[in-house]
């Protein structure tokens, strides 16, 4: 017999966590179990961790958690594992923290043998899931394999969702069939493999299709199940007060083998793992399987394809009547007779091999400072607040959706609901405080995201992100010289301190000969400038970087803002013909602060050269406070995508325009000069020549695509259907500042424009745009 495959061994790691003595069992244990299917590491004691069980004494129920200093969740990755040992009990765990089964004393040697035995099964679990045969001879994409539901519709894709419900009392599957098609030109052997989460592997049928043959049934009137195998409770581990355990989700795979020869599938075949079990006397009745095997008795040709189905037990249904997930009414969705949708409440899990977009979610916003809410319900915490199956959504426009959420919210955070589609954050709905103080949620319409083709109906699945918000306090106008500190921060990042004394600013304004003025918009400080620069200081002769920050929504430019800039230059010692050279790099509404400060308040007269980067020279759309909740909306949303520090920024701004439309519905000071047509505006535009040369950077998002290479177009789109559009789109535009703007000077002479592609919020980050600055300072 010719060994044509022998798939090389997966060795599973496993992280062993808990006492000394437990530890010191499985190395005893391992010196008459040899084996090559798993690794076991030893997780340092001195890194802290804390070890939680909960119902030890209900079996199938047993809850093990192992928590970091912080009280995080330490989960197994997808194909690793953790063993923990507690007093005198061992529990393996597995990537979703569920107990495959645990023993009561590892001081008996044959229970630890036993574990040692399942890791083994598992082991030869993971080779048959990750078969695959990459040189194949033959044509993969001539050969069609695909899920169809009880009404023949196919389900496209390798995942399927569906869903397990209450029907007349009765807990139901979704019915289904699996089917081929082979387009090649000879006839092949097509094996269908099972697996499932109980480790189970089963060769389900071998059948041989002749060349030609189109949507043969392989797997007829199937359902999917949620099941254990605890024969007391009937193969159906669900307990009513335990719902927040494994029997509410499962998984199985159908992986299809096609070949040329004909599939020896005794040897994948396994029995499944009683999970959950915890033994209290002899764990060494586990038959152990042949770890190598071989497939074909002569050499063959194959390739495989997998279909994986994960069910979901919708616990709540969406209808008339307001639906409670929690026990602590902490979220409350309000009755629509409009709308009908299943509901469940899940953990983000991004080790997961079955991990959807919002699994990450956690990821994407540690950069942000703020917290994800936790509804609480089981050891892991429940986040993500899930609308699957949606009918009727056509009606939301009049009929919205209202979500009331019982979560305290500072002053100095706002609330996100978000959802992520694998390319972009978006927020969803509009969020306002009811008269009680608690949260209210109003939806009108479901974004448009790609259509899901796993799952029957339309989903959305939402996250509630507090952000912390940063906000100028009143009435500051600070300026201050830039240090660059040489300790980045953990991640990477670079540091500056911005020194405020002004008797060191005059020392440093003395001694310097070329220097670098940094004025913000109306979003963020100069910190993202200061550090978007701070590679092109040296190279360009500056010998000090100065920085200007005030407050830029309740202050004026013309009477308070360049104002104060002006006298502090002239007080730290700047003035005309002082043999130096200073040079101004201001955005957006900054540009304005800068623009009135030398053309209206002799700042000619200092100043050498001036560098505007994407300024709304005839106006700002933040002069009427709807556009002013678009532009922050939008701008949120952009900081959010692109993991930028500035989202807490642009969410200040956001809930400041929400309080004054919730209040007076009267723009502040600095929004009312900016409005377009202004008395403001005006004078700028009619004042005289500077005499001083005008270097514009435009940003234009028409073709624009970060070198990254996320989705912008989809995003840009995605707002402009969300909250509308305040630029003429067919012409170049930075998403907030048209082009005619950015290029009009008034009486300027010595104007030159560069155009970019980039977007309002980040001609400090891209690379294109930071060059074009380079080449302007």
């Amino acid at each position: 017999m010719t060994d044509f495959l022998k798939p090389p061994i997966v060795s599973i790691n496993v992280s062993v966590y808990g006492n000394q003595a437990g530890y010191d069992a499985l190395q005893k244990a391992m010196l008459t179990h040899q084996s090559a299917h798993f690794e076991l590491v030893r997780s340092d004691k001195n890194e802290g961790y804390a070890i939680q069980i909960a119902h030890p004494h209900i079996q199938y129920f047993s809850k093990v958690s192992v928590l970091d200093k912080a009280g995080n969740l330490l989960t197994p990755k997808a194909g690793t594992y953790h063993l923990v040992a507690d007093q005198q009990s061992m529990y393996l765990l597995d990537e979703n923290n569920r107990v495959v089964q645990g023993i009561k004393s590892y001081y008996d040697s044959n229970q630890v043998q036993g574990l040692l035995k399942i890791l083994d099964n598992i082991s030869k679990w993971e080779q048959v899931r990750g078969l695959k045969n990459t040189p194949t001879q033959l044509a993969p994409d001539q050969i069609d394999f695909a899920y169809y539901d009880a009404q023949g519709n196919i389900l496209e894709g390798e995942e399927i969702i569906t869903h397990f419900r209450k029907v007349d009392g009765e807990w139901q599957g979704t019915e289904f069939d699996l089917r081929v098609s082979n387009h090649t030109d000879q006839g092949l052997y097509f094996s269908l493999i099972y697996l499932d989460e109980n480790y189970e592997v089963a060769l389900l049928t071998s059948q041989y299709f002749e060349a030609n043959t189109h949507h043969a049934t392989i797997l007829e009137t199937q359902k999917t199940w949620l099941e254990s195998y605890n024969e007391e409770e009937n193969k159906i581990a669900y307990h009513e007060g335990l719902d927040e355990y494994f029997s509410n989700e499962s998984t199985m795979t159908f992986k299809l083998l096609v070949s040329t020869q004909r599939l020896d599938g005794s040897v994948l075949e396994q029995a499944p793992i009683d999970i959950g079990y915890v033994h209290s006397g002899n764990a060494n009745s586990l038959k152990n399987t042949d770890q190598t095997f071989t497939l074909f008795e002569q050499e063959s040709n194959w390739f495989t394809k997998t279909i994986t189905i994960h069910t979901i037990r919708q616990r709540a249904k969406l209808g008339t009547g307001e639906v409670k997930l929690v026990d602590n009414d902490k979220l409350i969705i309000k009755g629509n007779s409009y709308l009908s949708a299943d509901l469940k409440l899940s953990t983000p899990n991004p080790g997961s091999r079955s991990a959807s977009y919002m699994d990450v979610l956690p990821v994407i916003l540690e950069k942000q400072t703020g917290t994800i809410v936790d509804f609480g319900g089981s050891p892991r915490g429940n986040h993500i607040l899930e609308f699957n199956n949606i009918q009727g959504n056509e009606a939301l426009a009049n009929h919205p959706l209202k979500i009331m959420l019982r979560e305290s919210i500072d002053e100095d955070e706002l609330l996100l609901p978000l959802t992520y589609d694998g390319a972009q954050l978006l927020t969803v709905g509009e969020v306002d405080t009811d008269a009680e103080g608690h949260t209210l949620i109003t939806i009108n319409a479901l974004p448009e995201q790609e259509e899901d083709h796993r799952s029957l109906g339309k989903s959305l699945k939402l996250a509630f992100f507090k952000i912390a918000l940063k906000r100028h306090p009143d009435k500051l106008y600070q300026l201050a010289w830039v240090e660059y500190l040489n300790a980045p921060t953990k991640n990477g990042r670079t540091q500056i301190k911005r020194h405020k004394d002004n008797d060191d600013i005059t020392e440093k304004v003395k001694s310097a000969n070329k220097v670098l003025l940094l004025i913000h918009g109306i979003i963020g400080d100069t910190e993202e400038m200061a550090i978007g620069v701070k590679d092109m200081i040296a190279d360009k002769g500056y010998d000090l970087v100065l920085s200007f920050d005030y407050e830029n929504l309740n202050s004026s430019i013309r009477d308070d803002i360049s104002w104060s800039l002006k006298d502090q230059l002239d007080r730290v010692g700047f003035k005309k013909e002082d043999g130096k050279e200073l040079h101004v790099l201001a955005q957006g509404m900054g540009c304005l602060v800068a623009r009135w400060m030398v053309e209206q308040r002799k700042g000619h007269e200092l100043v050498d050269r001036m560098i505007l980067v994407g300024p709304p020279n005839q106006g700002s759309v933040l002069g009427n406070i709807e556009t002013a909740r678009k532009f922050a909306t939008i701008a949120l949303g952009l900081t959010l995508n692109i993991l930028s520090p500035l989202a807490a920024w642009a969410g200040g701004l956001l809930k400041t325009i929400k309080n004054i439309m919730k209040q007076s519905k009267q723009l502040t000071t600095t929004l009312a000069e900016m409005q377009e047509g202004s008395s403001f505006i005006r004078d700028l535009n009619n004042s005289d020549d500077s005499g001083i040369p005008y270097l514009v950077l435009a940003g234009d998002v028409r073709n624009y695509e970060p070198t990254e290479g996320s989705n912008f177009s989809k995003f840009k789109e995605q707002m402009y259907k969300s909250v509308g559009t305040f630029v003429n789109a067919g012409e170049a535009n930075d998403m907030i500042v048209d082009f005619t703007s950015m290029k009009s000077l008034g009486k300027n002479t010595q104007v030159e424009v560069t155009q970019v592609a980039c977007h309002h919020l980040n001609y400090f980050e891209e690379e294109v745009s930071l060059k074009a600055i380079q080449e302007m300072l």
